[in-house]
Parts: structure tokens; sequence; C-alpha cells
């Protein structure tokens, strides 16, 4: 795997992986950290201080997705898991009410001042073709004649 910025967090993940406690580790699957360590980037070195805790210590965002899927997945207790599920459904719930709100469906095909903005274009372009076309029937009326 070429050095992306997955290898990146893979390299990062996998450095975590060897300060965790053994307890905690046996707990992730043994495919699931060797694929973290088969597409992990070899070119790059993480640089984890094991005196300041991850949260704080500037890791790739990515990172942090993989350690809180690996928490999510493996370390906590299912009634946890359980707990933050109901959580996460408490905040989507909240943000599409918020984002109803804000771009209301029902509004979408409304129209808007924008579309009567074109409405009114439209309307005066078809005034100056229908001017045009005037000009332009007594010119070939008269070239008729």
């Amino acid at each position: 795997m070429e050095t992306d910025i997955y290898a990146i967090a893979f390299a990062e993940v996998y450095e975590i992986f060897k300060i965790m406690d053994e307890k905690d580790l046996q707990k992730i699957p043994k495919q699931f950290k060797e694929f973290i360590e088969k597409n992990k980037s070899n070119k790059y070195i993480p640089k984890i201080d094991r005196t300041i805790p991850l949260y704080k210590q500037e890791l790739k965002k990515e990172t942090f997705a993989i350690c809180s899927l690996i928490y999510r997945n493996y370390l906590i207790s299912s009634e946890k898991r359980k707990e933050l599920t109901e959580k996460d459904k408490e905040e989507l719930a909240l943000l599409e009410k918020e984002l109803r709100e804000k771009y209301n469906p029902e509004d979408i095909f409304q129209n808007t001042e924008a579309d009567n903005n074109i409405h009114k274009a439209k309307e005066i372009l078809s005034k100056k073709e229908n001017i045009i076309i005037k000009i332009l029937k007594k010119i070939f009326k008269n070239n008729t004649h």
C-alpha cells in the first residue's frame, strides 16, 4: 500500500497497539491487527508520547476514527456499546430535526426570490423577442412591396 493518509493512520494505530495493555489488545481480533500491520506505512515513523494522553497528541483524524472504532467494537461492554448507540441515535435525530428546520424539504419546490427573478427575466426577454419579431415583420413586409 502506498503512503497515503490511511497508511499513516494505520502506522499510528500500530504504534498505539504496542503501548496498549495486553488484556485490551487481546480483545481486538487478530485479523484486524494483521490488517493494520499489513497496510501501515513503513516510511512514516509515528511519534507517540507515552506520557501524554492520546487525545491530546497530534495524531491524524483518521487515527482517532480508527481508535474510536476499535474502542466501540472491541474494548467496551455490550451495555456501554448499546448506551453509545442510543446516544448516537438521539444526536442524529436532533441533527436531522435542525437540518429539516433550516432546509425545509417542503419548501424546496416553492417559489423563491430567485425563481421570481428568473420569471421576470423571462418575461422581459419574451417582450423584447416580440418587439424584434414585430420589427422584422415590418421590414420584410415593406420589402415585399
